[in-house]
């Protein structure tokens, strides 16, 4: 009954009805299409980093600023501390739960060298190709060559770094030339000479760093960013090899000779210096002898390079419980005493994600400014419209009607009204998104492209801008009735009557 009646009673107060059903209407309209906009740009900016390099877990050594800290470095690359034990927990690592790869991954800076003497500079991610072709080379743009098999040290030039250097230089770099990287840092000056296995460009720029962005096989990289620390192994020997290894001996290596003194006879020879001008073939000792001294009898060290990196970039099964496997990670991390940092592509974006991140927050401010002054428009309109009614209302007590019954009455038109307005509202709005979507909403500049993950944004309909629209305006609308409902049931019912 109490339906019927709120339905005469809008169709009875047709233009006031059709004023603040309008402005509900408008009001999720613009809500729906701004909150759509906005996750377009969250989810395609979240796809263009976790596809083409952050992967969707991101995995680094802390530090004093962390908001300083990238997948593209810090503020000065030495700042960038190495994953502690990551060679001994980095196949417990890809066995956890919903893991599907773990890339190893160095970042560093350095000037380039080709064979004409031109230089040109670069910054590098030091990569496995192998996890690396697997899980990030669908979004490269091989324009010559390709990423390098085998241990070769190898290189795979930006097409913006290459084009650079074919400037400088006067003619184009070629797959199978050789460069010369220099990485300068608190160990010093390194230096490698590298092959050019390919030629690329990311098909799309999610960050202005891609442009110089080159991948460096991982134990190069090590090597240029003195990661490469030793680790000594024993195994054992053979008898013959204990017995050669057996007439070696410390003294018999270096004597008794001190820089300030003399020596005996010894490897080095007569006393007089410690290095003669040549040394017999049987002189020169490996450094891998020269620690077998320390070691057991029969048993000598082994020097291996471990895997040393500075992230772990992390690809999952399941992206959509990227939270619960971040918590689940990081619980990990923490039971085997590790110095480790569990993040996600925000974390690994640096300021790009902070600047998303901004710029939702500034939006869903104006979202909650919107909605506040259509609820003060609306408040003034059904006063207007209540104010109208009081006689009505007023006969409407005097024959019988209860507070209560009226308040529902009034309530129900309200609801009947916010949600047949919404409805007109999410279609208005999601015709306009189609519109939009067909061309596109063209990158005004450069960071309007970096946000948008391309030349152009293509948005479509959010089912949870729907909702926050259609709730948000719903609510407001019921708010904003309370105010000259009260007003109404305040008047008795004699002076209503009366007008």
């Amino acid at each position: 009954m109490i339906t019927k009646i709120a339905l005469r009673n809008l169709t009875e107060h047709r233009s006031k009805t059709l004023i603040v059903g309008g402005l509900i209407a408008l009001g999720v309209t613009l809500l729906v299409m701004g909150n759509s906009i906005m996750d377009s740009i969250s989810v395609g900016l979240r796809h263009s980093f976790t596809e083409q390099y952050s992967g969707d877990i991101f995995i680094y050594a802390p530090v004093e600023d962390e908001g300083d800290l990238s997948i593209f470095g810090s503020f000065g690359t030495d700042g960038v501390q190495a994953l502690e034990r990551f060679d001994e927990f980095a196949g417990q690592l890809a066995a956890q739960a919903n893991v599907q790869s773990v890339s190893p991954t160095t970042v560093g800076r350095g000037i380039l060298e080709t064979n004409q003497g031109e230089q040109g500079g670069s910054l590098f991610w030091g990569i496995d190709p192998t996890v690396w072709q697997h899980s990030f080379a669908q979004p490269l743009t091989w324009l010559e060559g390709g990423l390098w098999s085998g241990d070769a040290p190898s290189i795979a030039l930006s097409i913006g770094v290459a084009d650079a250097l074919a400037e400088a230089q006067g003619s184009p770099i070629k797959v199978g030339e050789t460069l010369l990287i220099t990485v300068m840092g608190d160990n010093g000056i390194k230096i490698r000479e590298v092959t050019i296995s390919g030629l690329f460009a990311f098909k799309t720029i999610a960050a202005p760093q891609l442009e110089l962005m080159s991948l460096v096989d991982l134990k190069t990289s090590q090597a240029l960013l003195s990661l490469n620390h030793q680790q000594v192994i024993e195994v054992q020997l053979s008898a013959a090899e204990s017995e050669i290894l057996g007439q070696v001996t410390e003294d018999s290596l270096f004597g008794e000779a001190t820089l300030m003194g003399t020596a005996e006879p010894d490897l080095f020879g007569n006393g007089s210096s410690l290095i003669t001008p040549e040394l017999s073939n049987e002189s020169v000792v490996a450094e891998p002898i020269a620690l077998a001294a320390h070691s057991s009898p029969g048993v000598a060290a082994h020097v291996t390079l471990p895997v040393q990196a500075q992230f772990a970039v992390l690809l999952l099964d399941n992206p959509a419980d990227v939270a619960v496997t971040q918590e689940r990670l990081q619980a990990w991390v923490d039971a085997n005493d590790l110095n480790w940092r569990v993040g996600d592509w925000t974390q690994a974006a640096g300021f790009i994600g902070n600047l998303v991140g901004g710029i939702k927050l500034i939006l869903n401010g104006l979202v909650v400014l919107v909605a506040f002054v259509a609820t003060l428009i609306i408040m003034n309109t059904l006063v207007i419209s209540v104010t109208e009614r009081l006689q009505e209302i007023g006969t409407m007590r005097a024959i019988g009607a209860q507070k209560a019954f009226v308040r529902k009455m009034i309530l129900t038109e309200t609801l009947i009204l916010a949600l047949a307005s919404a409805l007109v509202g999410v279609l208005v709005g999601t015709v306009a998104l189609w519109l939009i979507s067909i061309n596109g909403l063209p990158a005004a500049n450069d960071i309007i492209k970096i946000l948008f993950g391309g030349d152009a944004l293509y948005p479509s309909v959010s089912v949870s801008a729907v909702l926050q629209a259609v709730s948000m305006m719903t609510l407001g609308a019921v708010l904003a009735c309370l105010y000259p409902l009260a007003i109404a049931l305040k008047v008795s019912p004699l002076k209503a009557m009366q007008g």
